[in-house]
């Protein structure tokens, strides 16, 4: 194994494993502005919309519930906006997934082209 493939590896895991601890954190950082029992109507700005997409689209499965259930009793309008955000980047990457990899899409009444 050379060092581009080991610092990919490196990378990979930091994406995958790292995206939801960032998520988890920022989370909990939202969390803490208000007081318990308050909610408030307010929407992303700009830069935090642009973080909550580049975290859903690392790893969209596992930050979009984190950032949607960490959110949808405080800041509601949040957190529909982070589990669209996540859900679209999710159906995004599967329909890239099929089309670059070439990964083939049967019914079940058809049955697959023999070599």
């Amino acid at each position: 194994m050379n060092l581009i493939t080991f610092l990919l590896y490196i990378f990979n895991d930091f994406t995958f494993f790292g995206s939801p601890v960032l998520a988890l954190i920022w989370v909990i950082i939202e969390n803490r502005k208000l007081a318990k029992g308050q909610s408030t109507e307010e929407p992303f700005s700009v830069i935090t919309k642009i973080i909550v997409g580049l975290l859903c689209l690392v790893d969209p499965i596992v930050t979009g519930p984190i950032f949607y259930y960490g959110l949808r009793k405080k800041f509601p309008k949040k957190a529909r906006y982070a589990n669209w955000t996540s859900i679209i980047l999710f159906i995004i990457e599967l329909a890239a997934m099929f089309y670059f990899f070439h990964i083939p899409f049967y019914l079940p009444s058809e049955t697959p082209p023999l070599n």
